[in-house]
């Protein structure tokens, strides 16, 4: 008795876990469709888990952000023993200072302060607070930092919700292409083996003509090249297979799954009405604008101009007033009570041309962020294009899949009244039937390759994917 290779004993355990595992629908196997395997990787899938933490901590840092620029700050400060020199004496004293302020987005700050003091050897207390506002006048308010900072924080905001957006719809795609992919392996696998079954059966007949002498070796050793070709074949299968799998279940986020697939019907005909309806839309001004890269691109535009426009002001005369009320005692002295108001009026004589060049600097940043919202405009038409062209390609490949189709229904009525008549062997009508098996594959996978390029194009023109359209519940 002929042993088995270690490799061959290795494949065959795999199949066996394959089977045992993944297709056999037993009392502990739990079905697992494809709507239930999308809800799963977008619940346990490692890059939407990080995205949605990303997105968490760019909300956290607008809150903190806000916080600091527009929040109350109080802070107190105490010296509870000092010594003070005055009329040539010392004399202890204890110190309490309180100070508070808010900020506004345009730049203006209301401030307000209490001091306490306590002389240890006269037993007196005086105090002093004081209310002030200062406000900025005749400037921009988007260009205030305070403006500016909050702005470029909640544009990392918006860019971590876009990329949550399209990671989310990169993995439905993925999760739909590898999910039908696993089908198409696995019919591929059963083609294999029926092949493998057909070649042994030809080498073994083959065998006992040559024992009679009715066949030659050369016809033998063609037979067995044949059946090595069938079983590297299946051996590449498994192989991709496993790989496809482990793919699958790491893209759920999940190490195995015991779960046999429920796979969905495609509704074919709704599919190719609908890819033919897409191919009709145009690519306009609306569509670019939708993508991930050209909004980012233009968010990037959108700050470079608010920036070269704060250079610009910064280079300006800046105009403010002061507002304040302060009232207090002083030890020995009558109580203090006044009102302040003054304008103020900045401007820089030199600088040594430091906000000249700033200004160059930013124009030149402004003309990099415009070139690079016209090239993310270009590069994203273009990909449309592609994707657009794939999916035509698509279609016209399951229009000729479907002619063979046809052709092998007439060929096969036609193999059966040959070997009706005897004028063909069973191994040569077995043979075609293999052949119109691996011929349904194909047309399968070109369905599956049709579904995938539709929603890759829906993408791209910024559609909702809708999958329900095209795959039955």
């Amino acid at each position: 008795m002929r042993k088995m290779k270690p490799k061959r004993v290795g494949q065959l355990f795999l199949l066996i876990a394959f089977s045992s595992f993944f297709f056999l629908n037993g009392r502990n196997a739990i079905a697992l469709t494809l709507r239930e395997a999308i809800k799963i990787a977008l619940e346990r899938n490692y890059q939407i888990l990080n995205f949605k933490d990303e997105l968490e901590n760019a909300r956290l840092n607008l809150e903190l952000t806000e916080k600091n620029l527009f929040a109350p700050q109080v802070e107190l400060n105490l010296s509870p023993y000092g010594k003070l020199w005055k009329k040539g004496m010392w004399s202890s004293l204890s110190e309490l200072q309180l100070t508070g302020k808010i900020g506004f987005s345009n730049g203006s700050q209301l401030s307000a302060h209490y001091t306490g003091d306590y002389r240890h050897e006269e037993g007196e207390y005086s105090d002093y607070y004081g209310v002030q506002l200062d406000l900025p006048l005749f400037q921009d308010v988007e260009l205030s930092s305070p403006s500016l900072q909050l702005h470029e924080v909640r544009l990392s905001v918006k860019k971590s919700e876009l990329e949550l957006d399209q990671a989310g719809k990169d993995l439905l795609i993925n999760v739909i292409k590898s999910f039908y992919r696993l089908k198409e392996l696995r019919d591929s696998l059963k083609v294999a083996k029926e092949k493998l079954k057909q070649r042994e059966r030809e080498v073994e007949k083959l065998l006992q003509q040559v024992n009679l002498g009715t066949a030659g070796r050369l016809e033998l050793l063609s037979a067995k090249i044949n059946l090595e070709s069938s079983k590297k074949e299946l051996d590449v299968l498994q192989d991709e297979f496993s790989l496809a799998l482990d793919e699958f279940c790491h893209s759920l986020g999940l190490e195995k799954t015991s779960s046999s697939l429920v796979y969905p019907e495609i509704k074919e005909e709704k599919l190719k009405e609908k890819a033919k309806e897409l191919l009709m839309r145009k690519i306009t001004e609306e569509v670019l604008t939708k993508d991930k890269e050209v909004k980012e691109a233009r968010w990037a535009v959108e700050q470079a101009e608010l920036r070269l426009r704060q250079k610009r002001q910064a280079l300006s005369p800046s105009f403010s007033v002061s507002i304040g009320y302060s009232s207090g005692n002083e030890l020995e002295e009558d109580e203090l009570e006044e009102w302040k108001a003054t304008f103020g009026l900045t401007y820089k004589l030199f600088d040594g041309g430091q906000g000249r060049l700033s200004e160059r600097i930013a124009q030149g940043q402004l003309e990099i962020a415009r070139r690079n919202l016209e090239n993310a405009k270009r590069s994203v038409q273009l990909a449309i294009l592609s994707k657009r062209n794939a999916l035509r390609e698509a279609l016209s490949q399951l229009r000729l899949l479907e002619l063979k189709r046809e052709e092998m229904r007439f060929q096969e009525k036609l193999k059966e009244e040959q070997f009706r008549l005897k004028l063909i062997s069973s191994d040569q009508l077995r043979d075609f039937q293999i052949e119109r098996m691996s011929s349904e594959n194909d047309y399968r996978a070109a369905l599956h390759e049709l579904l995938i390029c539709y929603l890759s194009y829906r993408q791209a023109l910024g559609m909702d994917l809708e999958i329900d359209e095209v795959i039955s519940k």
